[in-house]
């Protein structure tokens, strides 16, 4: 009993910094605008209650993304397989697209959430954005007439 105790001090101390003081409140993560994805859409498709909500698939066609980070055009090669809970008025997306920014480089951007909050994440084989292979991102999305707009930021590593 005592060596295991001593073990999981041990990992504890090493793993999740238990060894520091604690902070009388934790450090919100900053966070950092990226870019705004302006999409448009196809009609979508209701595929029914099949026990996760109604699923609906929505094609996403097109579109641009602007902002300090990233500039380029939605490539119409993706779409959002997102769920409606009719009992709490909720949509879950679960949303992919491709994006080829205007110097060439292609990344995924995933989304997955509780409208209008969205967690993201990014793949590129670029060099030039492989800064994104490690973010994580968060954003809101406001859903129009055949379009949707999501303003996304990454979330920093707090500095206390």
């Amino acid at each position: 009993m005592l060596v295991s105790n001593f073990l999981f001090g041990a990992i504890a101390t090493a793993t999740l910094g238990y060894g520091r003081s604690m902070p009388s409140s934790p450090c919100p993560p900053p966070l950092v605008y990226l870019f705004t994805v302006y999409a448009t859409e196809s009609p979508l498709v209701i595929i029914g209650n099949g026990g996760h909500g109604s699923r609906l698939f929505i094609p996403i066609t097109g579109g641009t993304v602007t902002g300090p980070k990233l500039q380029g055009k939605v490539l119409g090669l993706g779409g959002d397989w997102g769920s409606y809970d009719t009992a709490n008025k909720t949509f879950a997306p679960n949303a992919q697209i491709v994006v080829e920014t205007n110097d060439g480089a292609n990344i995924l951007i995933t989304g997955h959430g509780k409208s209008p909050y969205i967690n993201y994440e990014f793949e590129t084989g670029s060099e030039s954005y492989w800064w994104l292979n490690q973010a994580i991102g968060v954003g809101i999305i406001q859903v129009g007439e055949a379009s949707l707009t999501a303003d996304i930021f990454q979330v920093l590593q707090c500095k206390a």
